[in-house]
């Protein structure tokens, strides 16, 4: 069973609300129970149910006056330590172990949770593995959030931009782990694989504030612009971040916008083959200079 097979449930009963987790096989029999006498209606409520797959909410199942059932597929780590602990609404809604279906459980040793909701310490091992990072791919951290990456600016250092709330990390030395139970392995859904990093320089919402030359310099690959050809890979390099920013149609429109007055500010142009056409003409040479000028003052602090 996977995580995002739990399906949260939480039971109204005169006002009086009680948090568990079930199998879908499970919660079908309080569908069933719910809508023995209308097929129908269990159809529909079947489909909403499916729904909470893409939408945050809760579908909401009335089995009489006084006594209703609020259920939904979970979306992720953080969200069912959150309904576990009571925390997703004001209420503070109790927890019943006993409620739950014992699968469910199982999944919780994946993710080094106790029955109640709290971290188990030491209990999961973390094994390195091979691994080539790529611009374009979402990776999950084992802090239970996903990144998109943006760039590859060195093997193990990248640009990655947070799916929870749009802010932009440099991850340094970020290596892709594989992690299992120390005890209770189940199955292969007991292995979750994510990132971890050395250690993130957290660079705000706005892309237009980011120094990316400077990054790129710092954590890319060279670190010294020596020659001509040097500086025309970096500045290529970064032309094709700003584009690829401006033309993914997953991202949102201010940050479209940014990356395009981005490649105007710094390139004078959003046109790929004009952008080639001048740096093969030595359009950017001239910051050459003040490019030496700044890693030599940063090598004397």
């Amino acid at each position: 069973m996977r995580l995002d097979e739990i399906i949260l449930v939480t039971e109204n009963w005169k006002g009086t609300e009680t948090n568990y987790l079930s199998t879908f096989e499970d919660y079908m029999k309080v569908l069933t129970e719910v809508y023995k006498d209308n097929l129908q209606d269990l159809s529909y409520a079947i489909d909403n149910l499916y729904q909470t797959k893409q939408e945050r909410t809760f579908s909401e199942t009335y089995a009489a006056s006084n006594k209703s059932f609020y259920a939904k597929f979970c979306s992720g780590e953080g969200e069912l330590r959150g309904f576990m602990l009571g925390l997703l609404d004001e209420k503070k809604a109790l927890f019943d172990e006993s409620r739950c279906s014992e699968e469910c459980f199982e999944v919780l040793k994946a993710y080094g949770m106790g029955r109640d909701g709290h971290g188990i310490y030491n209990s999961l091992h973390y094994e390195p593995l091979e691994y080539t990072f790529r611009s374009g791919e979402v990776l999950h951290n084992m802090n239970g959030n996903d990144y998109l990456v943006l760039a590859v600016l060195k093997e193990k250092n990248l640009l990655v931009m947070s799916q929870t709330d749009g802010q932009y990390i440099l991850a340094v030395n970020a290596v892709m782990y594989e992690r299992t139970p120390k005890e209770g392995y189940v199955s292969k859904d007991s292995e979750i694989r994510g990132i971890e990093w050395g250690h993130g320089l957290y660079l705000g919402h706005d892309l237009t504030s980011i120094n990316l030359p400077g990054i790129i310099q710092e954590y890319g690959n060279p670190r010294e612009l020596r020659t001509t050809e040097n500086y025309r890979n970096e500045a290529r390099r970064q032309f094709n971040v700003y584009q690829w920013l401006a033309k993914e149609e997953g991202l949102a429109h201010a940050i479209q916008w940014a990356a395009e007055e981005s490649m105007r500010n710094e390139f004078g142009t959003t046109s790929h083959s004009e952008f080639e056409e001048r740096l093969q003409q030595g359009s950017y040479d001239s910051r050459m200079k003040a490019k030496h000028e700044e890693i030599r003052q940063q090598k004397l602090r």
